[in-house]
């Protein structure tokens, strides 16, 4: 071997543990600059491409996509690969495709994990029954795999499986030498099992050691987010408005839980709707200013409403973030008369929205705050995505001033916010779906009574839930809780 070949080939080994240490870390813009480099040396390898792919398929599905088709071509019995492809066809509406993809993948000697990912695309898809089944084999294959007793949770009951609830009972006992993000995982689903076993006692306990644990690994200050609210509320006043005519877009806000995958659900059952789900592509349309007032709002460079915000916010800068949302959102309109955006934090930015587009439709979407205050606690979240999340007493902090909030932007843009009570949806679905419509300045069509049988893809966590007819079992629940509530009800105080 040559000097310059070895140099190459230990440079490369480098690489490829550098990128595999930063994967391990969740260090993903390093772990992505590693594997770049490393392809530079190795560019057919497929285990890196697979790594490389799987880290774009958020913020750059196109370079995702030809990833994984270029790892299909040299190896088409790549399982990793076929899932992954199966994902992005389903995003992009080729359900059929991505089903056939799936299902190629299902014929194949599935490890563990893949069977695990399998299952989850299956159930974005609505087809529980197959996820369920990709799950259970997961776990056949691999009884100590916590992630799909988790995941199987999501869309059957593991407490009518003796086996496999006695299965993650055992585990718990070994529970003090897991690391904290798997016994997380672990007494979150024993939770949702005891509580469905109808022992309120065990599941709560379960529960407060899932959050403490993911709380103990985050740096969520609500005295941070309290005092963000107030500078809106004191700086945001002005409500001139841009120029922009599209009344394209719809933009469902409010709390996790409150209803709004079923309110897109239901508008997107309708012909002349089409989806982005829940992206930032608002945030992304925003310019970024120094925040002298709460300068640890946000992370860094990511915008907020502040003073020199405001300052800048003029006619034409309104314009531009408007025609760079747009464009965003081009690709998901296609030829959708009206598109909704399900990214529930923009109720941060409705003074925004309302000044940028004069034309747009805000659908507020409420819930009993006891119910929505449970749904929020018995729900596992993305990690970071919501450190709010995982102490009651934060969360009824977070809750009163998302209020405080809501109610400004309705005072200061009266009539421009809708707002759908998900307690008057289920009573009164056919009344309530005419009156959300009308607002959206949609006509009258049946499929929106059957959202249910909607065919694409669902990635929140109602994503189970939306596959079925309305149903009340939820509504009233938290007062059958009150008990285990009370640090969320003593932080509301009369907003209750």
């Amino acid at each position: 071997m040559s000097a310059r070949l070895e140099k190459d080939t230990k440079k490369a080994a480098a690489t490829l543990k550098n990128a595999r240490g930063f994967l391990a870390q969740g260090r993903t813009a390093e772990a992505e600059t590693a594997c770049r480099l490393f392809l530079q040396f190795d560019p057919d390898n497929t285990a890196v491409m697979l790594d490389l792919g799987l880290m774009l398929m958020s913020k750059q599905p196109a370079a995702a996509q030809a990833l994984f088709e270029s790892i299909t071509a040299q190896d088409p019995r790549n399982a990793n690969a076929l899932v992954a492809l199966a994902r992005m066809q389903m995003d992009a509406g080729a359900r059929d495709i991505a089903l056939a993809l799936g299902d190629q993948a299902k014929q194949l000697p599935l490890p563990a994990p893949v069977l695990n990912r399998l299952g989850v695309f299956y159930r974005e898809a609505g087809l529980s029954e197959n996820a369920a089944q990709c799950f259970s084999e997961a776990i056949a294959k691999q009884p100590d795999f916590i992630a799909a007793y988790h995941a199987l949770g999501q869309v059957t009951k593991i407490s009518a499986d003796a086996q496999k609830f006695r299965a993650l009972q055992d585990m718990h006992k070994n529970a003090g030498k897991m690391q904290p993000p798997q016994r997380s995982v672990l007494e979150y689903t024993l939770a949702r099992a005891w509580q469905e076993s109808g022992d309120a006692d065990k599941a709560f306990a379960h529960y407060a050691a899932a959050h403490d644990l993911r709380k103990s690994a985050s740096h969520y200050d609500p005295d941070i987010f309290d005092h963000y609210i107030d500078t809106i509320i004191a700086l945001f006043t002005d409500t001139a408005q841009g120029t922009c005519s599209s009344a394209r877009p719809i933009f469902i806000i409010g709390l996790p839980r409150s209803g709004s995958t079923l309110i897109d659900q239901i508008l997107c059952s309708h012909p002349q709707v089409n989806g982005v789900g829940e992206v930032a592509f608002l945030q992304e349309s925003i310019p970024f200013y120094p925040n002298a007032a709460a300068p640890d709002s946000a992370s860094s460079g990511v915008p907020t409403i502040s003073r020199a915000f405001l300052d800048n916010l003029t006619p034409a800068a309104l314009d531009a973030i408007a025609q760079k949302y747009l464009a965003l959102t081009d690709n998901a309109a296609k030829d959708a008369l009206r598109v909704t955006d399900k990214m529930l934090f923009n109720y941060l930015w409705v003074g925004v929205i309302c000044r940028a587009f004069p034309n747009a439709k805000i659908i507020h979407c409420t819930r009993d705050p006891l119910d929505c205050g449970l749904s929020i606690w018995q729900t596992y979240f993305s990690e970071g995505l919501m450190p709010w999340a995982n102490d009651l007493g934060d969360i009824g902090r977070y809750m009163r001033s998302y209020q405080r909030l809501m109610a400004h932007w309705e005072k200061l843009f009266p009539g421009r916010i809708y707002t759908a009570k998900y307690e008057a949806m289920i009573a009164q679905q056919e009344q309530e779906t005419r009156n959300l419509l009308a607002y959206c300045g949609l006509p009258w069509d049946e499929a929106c009574l059957s959202f249910h049988k909607d065919t694409r893809p669902v990635k929140t966590a109602s994503a189970h839930q939306v596959r079925q007819p309305l149903y009340g079992d939820s509504v009233g629940k938290g007062k059958q809780y009150a008990t285990y509530l009370q640090d969320i009800s003593d932080k509301l105080g009369s907003d209750l």
